[in-house]
């Protein structure tokens, strides 16, 4: 079932990365003790927001569209929001069963810029193809170990590396964990996807990347 997980992933959010060299061991599944848990305190590293982005923003467990849509109509201009709009649009596309098509058209139809490439609209049709092989079961990403890399912010226009490991059956999913990069813009007054192409490694994410807020 897992290896099946790791196959398939890179139809879910574009081109994903799943790794399966660096363990996030300190995930339980269990979002109320995970970031209490995980790590021990270290200073923040370079590049961390002031304001801390949420990984819980679209609620938790399994995201569904309207959840996902709800959190991200909310999330604040600023770099934090887009962080949590990338994040939360990864746990909803990473999950199974996955995402119906007609779900994937509602979340393009809203979040998709009018320059977003085909990582982004191309969505349904990847949806299409996951649905047609059937589920895995129950797994999800989850972002109470996740990480976060901004690599570029302006105020209208932020790219962002994310990273979550994965639950399947309620279970952390040993050294499985899930990468993109989004680039997202400011527009109609919420942050709108441009792309989703991965370009760091996980090691390199859970090694330099700051932590999201709680995580679920």
């Amino acid at each position: 079932m897992v290896v099946v997980l790791v196959a398939i992933a890179a139809l879910v959010t574009g081109v994903s990365v799943w790794f399966q060299k660096f363990p996030p061991s300190s995930a339980t599944g269990d979002p109320s003790t995970d970031d209490a848990t995980a790590m021990p305190a270290s200073p923040p590293p370079p590049g961390a927001l002031a304001q801390t982005p949420g990984g819980c923003i679209a609620g938790t467990g399994s995201v569904g569209a309207k959840s996902f849509l709800e959190a991200a109509a909310k999330a604040p201009h600023t770099t934090t929001g887009a962080v949590e709009v990338a994040g939360a649009y990864q746990r909803w596309g990473a999950r199974s069963p996955w995402p119906t098509v007609a779900e994937s058209e509602q979340v393009v139809k809203a979040l998709a810029a009018p320059e977003a490439d085909a990582s982004i609209t191309g969505l349904p049709k990847r949806m299409a193809t996951l649905n047609a092989e059937g589920s895995i079961g129950d797994a999800r990403l989850t972002l109470s170990d996740g990480r976060y890399i901004v690599e570029s912010a302006a105020r209208d226009d932020v790219v962002v590396s994310t990273a979550g490991t994965v639950i399947q059956n309620g279970q952390p999913v040993p050294d499985r964990a899930q990468t993109n990069t989004f680039t997202l813009t400011w527009k109609s007054g919420r942050w709108m996807l441009v792309s989703a192409h991965p370009t760091r490694s996980t090691e390199d994410l859970f090694t330099n990347g700051a932590r999201f807020a709680g995580g679920c």
